[in-house]
Formats: C-alpha cells, structure tokens, sequence
C-alpha cells in the first residue's frame, strides 16, 4: 500500500499540451494589445517632452526681446548665437515627414532657421508662431 506522500508523486506530474498552448494564446493577446500601447505612449511623452522644451525655450526668447527693447523676428540660431537661449537636443526630430528618434542632433542642427515672431504690443511670441516652430522642429503630433 502506498503512502500518503507516494499517491501525491504518482498523479499528474505537468501541464498538457492543450493547456500550455492556451497560455501562450492568452500571453500572445495580451503582448498584441499592450506593445503597441506602449510604443504609442513612449512616443507621446517624448513628443510633449520637446514640446514643453519649445515652450520654456519661447519664453527665454520672450525675456530676450523685452529686455533688449528689439521686437524683430528672431530665428533659433540667432536667439543661440546671442546666448539668450541654450542649443538643446530634443527627443524628436522632422525627418522626410515623419517623426522619428533623434540621433543627437541639437536644436540649431535639426532646423536653426525656425523662427518665433513677437507681438510688439506684449512681447510674447504669437501662437501661431510657436505652433510653426514646433512644426518645424519636431514635426506634428505622433499620437
């Protein structure tokens, strides 16, 4: 007579192969649906990223101008060469119209030409400066 222990180790000893294969379906679902997500998420941070970046390096530009009392458009290379902004590298970069990753390029190398145009009267840069200068940049939005 075998013991309690012995009729324990003499059952079932692993999976089926119907069972394993139903797992690896369900991981497979599951990995479908989440990576792609993931990419997708992944992209819009590193989009939103460079765009805050625009967005605080719009803001030195507008110090520049105000205490400098010259409200003239100003390219990136020129508010760079001025020291009024730094020469950052962005995550993203426009390439041949699609946004890809950047290899470390700076801001002056990806498009230096972008421009930000001020309004004279408040010395901001104008929205559809800013949104064109983001455009040039880094391309439209991934998401």
């Amino acid at each position: 007579m075998l013991s309690k222990s012995e009729k324990l180790r003499v059952g079932k000893n692993g999976f089926t192969l119907v069972e394993l294969l139903a797992v690896m379906v369900i991981l497979g679902i599951l990995l479908g649906i989440g990576v792609p997500k993931y990419i997708k998420l992944q992209a819009q941070s590193e989009y939103d990223a460079d765009v805050a970046m625009i967005k605080s390096l719009a803001k030195a530009a507008e110090m520049y101008v105000v205490k400098t009392d010259n409200y003239n458009n100003k390219t990136i290379s020129n508010l760079v060469t001025n020291k009024a902004i730094k020469d950052v590298i962005l995550n993203r970069k426009n390439s041949a119209g699609a946004s890809v990753k950047n290899t470390g390029l700076r801001i002056t190398q990806v498009k230096g030409t972008a421009t930000f145009v001020f309004d004279p009267d408040t010395g901001y840069v104008t929205d559809a400066s800013l949104r064109q200068v983001i455009t040039d940049l880094i391309g439209s939005t991934v998401y």
